[in-house]
């Protein structure tokens, strides 16, 4: 019976949660990927006014009175306001999925690819949105994003980089796939900030180098494990900049996304921030999560 949370995930370190005995890294046994234990326990969700008042000190150039009010009601409407959120323990992935894993996925599967954009006989390049195509130039980073149709492959040298492309229905196969789920925001933010209710992953200071951002200057996605610097609290990448990332959970019609994405300045990169897009929407990349129930703590422990 001890083994039944172990058929799905497999211990890394022998290190252990000193509450739940539980190891701190765990590997996916479906798809490999590594995953990092958030213990349980409440954290602060969203932004108070005291931590907007930290992120305009960032920034010169709202120091003015005009500036700070416009900013606090941007962040109060798209960040929430502040509350303690308390969640079960679960397994969160340390990096997005991969090109590389979600072609194990549809290797295995025969789910369809990553596909937004198709290419003509003559070379060019077809935007479907809605059930129309409209013939637009896209920008340089969504062509070195496109899979193959043929091979049903992603473009070489890019096994490392977050899968993108995909929609929200995409994301769950893959979840339900790997055995796993997508993470609610609550779960994703909690990842992404630890309990000190810090600002972005790394801390309370903006530095863009610390994410694959605009104002970093890249201009495309990169290798999912490139900014060490930018780590969150549990050791997770990218929770800013990179792929914006899906969430289970609804806003309106759509559902939510996370993560701030390539294009995003610094608001789009605080923890707190929260975006959304329609759930046919082929654009975002994702994590997984796991959750650990109470009867998979009490067959790990008897």
């Amino acid at each position: 019976m001890a083994t039944v949370l172990w058929d799905i995930l497999e211990p890394l370190t022998p290190k252990t949660d000193s509450t739940l005995g539980l190891p701190l890294r765990v590997r996916s046994v479906t798809d490999g990927a590594e995953m990092v234990l958030v213990p349980p326990g409440g954290f602060f969700m969203g932004i108070s006014p005291e931590q907007i008042e930290r992120f305009i000190s960032n920034f010169p150039q709202y120091a003015d009175l005009n500036s700070q009010e416009v900013v606090f009601e941007a962040l109060g409407r798209y960040c929430g306001s502040s509350r303690i959120v308390y969640l079960d323990a679960y397994y969160v992935d340390v990096y997005p999925v991969t090109n590389a894993r979600y072609k194990q996925f549809v290797d295995a599967t025969g789910h369809r690819i990553p596909q937004t954009y198709v290419t003509l006989a003559e070379g060019k390049l077809i935007r479907k949105q809605g059930g129309e195509t409209t013939n637009q130039e896209l920008p340089p980073w969504l062509k070195l994003a496109l899979w193959d149709p043929q091979s049903r492959r992603f473009p070489s040298g890019r096994e490392e980089y977050p899968v993108t492309l995909v929609n929200w229905f995409d994301a769950c196969a893959y979840c339900e796939w790997a055995k796993k789920q997508l993470p609610t925001e609550a779960e994703w933010e909690k990842a992404a900030r630890g309990t000190d209710g810090r600002l972005w992953p790394w801390g309370n200071n903006w530095d863009p180098n610390r994410c694959n951002c605009s104002e970093g200057g890249v201009g495309d996605l990169t290798s999912v494990g490139l900014y060490a610097a930018g780590i969150s609290p549990y050791g997770c990448y990218d929770m800013a900049g990179n792929a914006v990332e899906w969430c289970a959970n609804r806003m309106g019609k759509d559902r939510v996304v996370r993560g701030g994405g390539i294009h995003g300045i610094a608001p789009h990169q605080l923890c707190a921030w929260r975006g959304s897009e329609s759930p046919d929407s082929e654009g975002p990349g994702f994590r997984c999560v796991y959750r650990i129930s109470k009867r998979s703590l009490t067959l790990t422990q008897t």
